[in-house]
């Protein structure tokens, strides 16, 4: 069966892209750089055009892109791993920028990720622990550095004055991986300006492993007022 014209230049223009790339990118540099004021004019004043154009074509762009994505994965990965390296700046400015703005709904959506896959989570943490444990160690000797040993505080006594409940959650805890001992006063606080942290029961409380994490470096006043919007019932349970 014959081609049609119309298909004959279609392979041809491919061909000839694929042969001539490097050429055809910077001769389009080139008029982008002489064209600039000419570029930005035609753009501003046929923006509402591109606007209904990209509306229009939403679901034909999305299933070329993803086919496109399919196809060229590693290619798409090299080319944005160098993107992002060369724009290093740029992209932490916009990251922080928008965490910022979305601090909340961020904090949120990983919440419920993490209650969703628990054990993929967990399985990831032990494959992430084995293939950076020289990384994680050092971070450990940097940690205990930090920490002023006043008495050793045993995990499981510390549980059975607290009534086997999380400190911030009155959620029922084991003495497991899944529970972790917290300093009231957080360790990083006290790295910031120099000094080392009381590691004591008076400075010591059980809690769950997503309180915890939530709480990094806040005091439990804090942490509390942070969350009493999440959803959460938090209070400070035999503390006194």
């Amino acid at each position: 069966m014959e081609l049609s014209r119309q298909e004959k230049n279609r392979i041809y223009n491919k061909n000839y892209y694929r042969n001539h790339q490097e050429e055809i990118r910077n001769q389009k540099k080139k008029y982008r750089k002489k064209n600039e004021d000419k570029i930005k004019k035609y753009r501003y004043e046929n923006c509402d055009k591109a606007k209904r154009y990209r509306k229009d074509r939403r679901n034909i762009t999305a299933q070329y892109d993803k086919q496109y994505y399919q196809i060229n994965k590693d290619k798409v990965h090299r080319r944005t791993k160098k993107w992002r390296k060369d724009h290093i700046d740029d992209v932490r400015r916009k990251r922080k920028i928008y965490y910022l703005e979305n601090r909340s709904k961020i904090i949120k959506q990983t919440k419920n990720y993490y209650k969703i896959h628990k054990f993929k989570k967990k399985k990831y943490m032990e494959k992430y622990f084995k293939k950076n444990r020289d990384r994680h160690n050092e971070l450990n000797i940097r940690r205990f550095r930090s920490i002023e040993i006043i008495e050793h505080v045993d995990k499981k006594k510390l549980l059975e004055m607290f009534s086997w409940q999380c400190a911030y959650c009155d959620t029922k805890i084991k003495n497991n991986s899944d529970t972790h001992i917290d300093h009231l006063l957080p360790i990083v606080r006290f790295q910031r300006i120099g000094k080392k942290a009381p590691h004591s029961y008076s400075n010591c409380v059980p809690a769950c492993s997503e309180c915890n994490r939530s709480k990094h470096d806040k005091t439990p006043l804090e942490f509390i007022w942070s969350t009493l919007n999440s959803g959460k019932e938090l209070s400070l349970i035999g503390s006194n």
